[in-house]
């Protein structure tokens, strides 16, 4: 199964211990979504707009219950959400097309938070990437 992370989750910050027993595929681009800082990231649909991430490859049954606990998850789809739920992307990397899941913040938990600013744009790619500040 594939994950795709654009946040905390990626090489070089903390939660990615979490996938310590996965393998980075690919770093990618999805389409269709839109990136902001509250202190971690939260990625919203937005068809205009892209986002950077990373592909990894998990085992499902040792890494997604981890995973959906920190992300406050109850499954894939909008109706088993918590804070985010899975969501099904298609992630562009170097190497072709990668069918994956995302955690997407969910719009009840994130509409009428007002700590939410819109992450910066790189450039290089014209898509939203996150860094701690």
């Amino acid at each position: 199964m594939h994950i795709i992370v654009y946040g905390t989750l990626k090489s070089g910050y903390g939660n990615n211990r979490l996938l310590s027993n996965s393998k980075k595929v690919a770093d990618c681009i999805v389409r269709g979504y839109k990136l902001y800082n509250s202190g971690f990231p939260v990625a919203v649909p937005d068809a205009n707009s892209q986002i950077m991430g990373e592909v990894w490859e998990i085992e499902p049954e040792k890494t997604l219950r981890s995973l959906d606990s920190l992300e406050g998850c109850r499954g894939e789809g909008p109706e088993n959400y918590g804070m985010y739920y899975r969501q099904r992307v298609v992630a562009f990397t170097d190497e072709g097309q990668i069918e994956g899941q995302m955690y997407v913040g969910h719009p009840e938990s994130w509409h009428q938070y007002k700590g939410l600013r819109e992450c910066p744009i790189d450039d290089t790619v014209g898509a939203y990437r996150w860094e701690r500040y």
